[in-house]
C-alpha cells in the first residue's frame, strides 16, 4: 500500500474541500496512466485541508483503512485499484483558499425541463464544471427546499477531460437523500453523478 500527504485548499468562501478537488487531486497521481471504471464516492464533508492519500491494487489490505471520509475505485491499465482519503487535524496549519467563481460556468449553460446544457466552453475542469452544473439544476427544479445540495458519488467508466458539450440530466429522486443524473457528451451518456441535500 502506498500512502501519499495531500494538501487540499478551500474554493472561494467555502471551508470544506469540494469534491472535484478530490476527483482532480486522485487523478494527479495516475496523470501518465490509462483510468476507466472511475467510481468515486464521498461519505463525510472533508473540513481539514491536511489529507492522506492511501492507494492499493488489494482490497484486503485497503480494509485496513478504517476510517476515511472518501472513496475511489478505478482501474489503472486495466489493474483494479482502492483509494481511500483521510482527513488530518492541524489546527496550527493556516488555512488556504483560491478564487472560484460558479457563475462563470453557470452563465454559459441554460436549463429546460429536467436539463441542464452547457452552451459554450467552460473555464474550469470537466469535474467542476459538472458539478456546478448539477448543482444549478436541482436549484431550479427544487426551489422551495432548504439545505445544501452536496456532490456525493460519481460513476465514470471512462475519465474524461472535455469542457464544452456537456449536458447533465436529472433522472431520479430519492425524497432529496440521494438524486442520479446523468452526464452527457455530445448527446451521448458517459457517466453518472449522485447529490445528496444536507439539511
Amino acid at each position: 500500500m502506498i500512502e501519499k500527504d495531500v494538501k487540499f485548499q478551500f474554493k472561494g468562501s467555502r471551508n470544506y474541500v469540494q469534491g472535484p478537488d478530490i476527483f482532480n487531486e486522485i487523478l494527479t497521481f495516475f496523470s501518465s496512466e490509462e483510468i476507466s471504471d472511475l467510481q468515486l464516492n464521498i461519505y463525510k464533508v472533508i473540513r481539514s485541508q491536511i489529507c492522506k492519500a492511501y492507494f492499493s491494487n488489494s482490497e484486503s489490505q485497503i480494509r485496513n483503512i478504517e476510517q476515511y471520509e472518501a472513496q475511489c475505485t478505478l482501474k489503472v491499465n486495466g489493474e483494479l485499484t482502492w483509494v481511500r482519503i483521510v482527513s488530518k487535524s492541524d489546527n496550527q496549519a493556516a488555512i488556504i483558499s483560491y478564487p472560484y467563481d460558479e457563475e462563470k460556468v453557470l452563465s454559459l449553460c441554460k436549463v429546460y425541463d429536467n436539463t441542464i446544457n452547457l452552451l459554450e466552453k467552460s473555464p474550469y475542469t470537466f469535474i467542476e464544471t459538472v458539478v456546478a452544473m448539477n448543482k444549478y439544476l436541482h436549484q431550479c427544479l427544487f426551489q422551495s427546499v432548504e439545505g445544501r445540495w452536496l456532490f456525493v458519488r460519481l460513476d465514470l467508466p471512462k475519465v474524461l477531460y472535455d469542457r464544452d458539450c456537456i449536458s447533465v440530466v436529472l433522472k431520479h429522486n430519492l425524497n432529496y437523500r440521494l438524486t442520479k443524473s446523468e452526464i452527457h457528451l455530445k448527446n451521448i451518456v458517459i457517466g453518472e453523478i449522485y447529490f445528496s441535500l444536507s439539511t
